[in-house]
């Protein structure tokens, strides 16, 4: 029986698939391993990390698994499951670059309290963060705020800021960069002359 499932074609399983069958489960795993590879592939292509390709394919193949009574037959099965995995990647590639970004800003403070405290200064630390931010643009500064102080999740900023998401991302990384060469400014006017 295994060898005859897997003789037929993509559309016949689905049919098979969509249909209630007791066996549907079965037929849907055949099917979603019949395109594993190709969808770790591409989300490697996408992802450049072993690992975290690995989680996004885990990943589509589940929201797969859940969403096929949704799936509609004006695409193969095929693009249907690469879109949910290009979806997958992207969200993944986004929750990283703001992970990296909160770290960079979180290490930048780090390494400036550990300079103000060997020069005897660690109280200074929230003073010079905050003269860092107020030196920043108002656009920059309401941001940061937003996101760090409020710890806002972007579609909240969004709202707040009256602007599509995507454009709240770009106002942040910039906001960010600035504040970033601003902080190293003033890292290395803190720093004790050698």
């Amino acid at each position: 029986m295994h060898s005859e499932i897997q003789k037929l074609e993509d559309r016949e399983l689905l049919e098979m698939i969509l249909e209630p069958q007791p066996n549907w489960r079965d037929l849907l795993s055949v099917l979603i391993q019949r395109h594993h590879n190709s969808l770790l592939a591409r989300c490697y292509a996408y992802l450049r990390n072993r690992h975290d390709a690995e989680d996004a394919a885990q990943e589509t193949e589940l929201r797969a698994f859940r969403a096929i009574r949704n799936f509609r037959r004006d695409a193969s099965f095929r693009t249907w499951l690469f879109a949910i995995g290009d979806r997958q990647c992207h969200d993944l590639a986004r929750k990283r670059a703001r992970h990296v970004l909160d770290e960079h800003i979180r290490s930048l403070i780090e390494i400036h309290e550990e300079n103000l405290a060997r020069a005897g200064r660690a109280d200074e630390s929230a003073a010079a963060v905050n003269k860092v931010l107020a030196r920043l643009p108002r656009r920059e500064r309401d941001v940061i705020m937003l996101r760090f102080y409020l710890d806002l999740p972007l579609q909240e900023m969004a709202g707040q800021l009256g602007l599509g998401l995507s454009a709240t991302k770009m106002r942040l990384y910039r906001a960010l960069e600035s504040f970033s060469a601003q902080m190293l400014k003033q890292q290395q006017r803190a720093l004790p002359n050698a």
